[in-house]
């Protein structure tokens, strides 16, 4: 007999809280705004109330409903990552979905220059944080036998060597393998966790190549895309990792290149 139910939404975030950091423009705005757009009531974080204050306003009158809930912490501090916690859950309830965007490239030279106090800035606000980001919320998750965690990699940072830009692609790197071993530990319980790994986007981190024509082009000659990419697609593919529609997606890290990483020609 022929199945005569109606197909559910696949995509809807309706009843989830999802955390966002890094969400104040972007492509982590853009995939704040899809979730909210879905249903969800999502956390802005941002370093400052204003600007994650600002974004959250322009996504609630976006989606036309106060979807958006602006919260300013410093991620890169175990302190400011639990009261960040605790103000979402005794304000929205358990969180369903986290998505760690936030990153910094706060340094750029060779590996016998650089200090460890930079070292660590750079593992804190990326690799301690996800640690300490999952290690409160993965209990609640299993509990309720759902959850997705989301990590933003890098195509270019996380899998080619670079001569002076180490330490970004070392934490980078690391989201991956986080992801995949995440997904061995807590698959069985419901949770899903993967890593989005752009190429080159048109967003205010990615100006410098952006303003600078030649790389610009090399880039485009070399993607067989031939463009960049949009912050709408970011958001496209967060969706899909954040609902039911990616229920067998998981431990992956997911190069968002338009094909760049594919290409022989890219690496030469």
């Amino acid at each position: 007999m022929a199945n005569t139910q109606p197909s559910r939404d696949i995509f809807t975030m309706t009843g989830r809280v999802a955390v966002v950091t890094g969400s104040t423009r972007g492509m982590g705005r853009a995939a704040a705004e899809q979730l909210a757009r879905h249903g969800a009531r999502v956390v802005i974080v941002g370093r400052d109330i204003e600007s994650a204050g600002s974004a959250a306003e322009e996504i609630n009158t976006s989606v036309g409903a106060a979807r958006a809930y602006p919260v300013a912490a410093n991620i890169g501090h175990h302190d400011a990552v639990d009261e960040l916690l605790s103000k979402t859950q005794q304000d929205l309830g358990t969180i369903d979905v986290l998505m760690l965007h936030a990153g910094m490239n706060i340094w750029i030279g060779p590996t016998t220059e650089l200090a460890d106090r930079t070292l660590d800035k750079f593992l804190n606000s990326s690799v301690l944080s996800a640690h300490w980001f999952c290690r409160s919320l993965l209990p609640s998750m299993v509990e309720k036998g759902w959850g997705r965690i989301i990590f933003t990699s890098s195509v270019i940072g996380a899998t080619l060597g670079s001569a002076d830009n180490g330490p970004y692609g070392i934490t980078k790197a690391a989201l991956g393998q986080m992801a995949r071993n995440l997904a061995c530990e807590y698959g069985q319980h419901g949770i899903r966790a993967n890593a989005i790994a752009p190429a080159l986007f048109d967003t205010k981190q990615a100006a410098a190549v952006m303003e600078d024509q030649s790389q610009l082009q090399r880039y485009i000659d070399r993607c067989p895309a031939g463009r960049v990419g949009h912050v709408d697609e970011f958001a496209g593919l967060a969706l899909l990792l954040a609902s039911d529609a990616g229920g067998y997606i998981n431990g992956q890290t997911i190069n968002l290149d338009g094909g760049y990483s594919v290409l022989w020609d890219a690496y030469r």
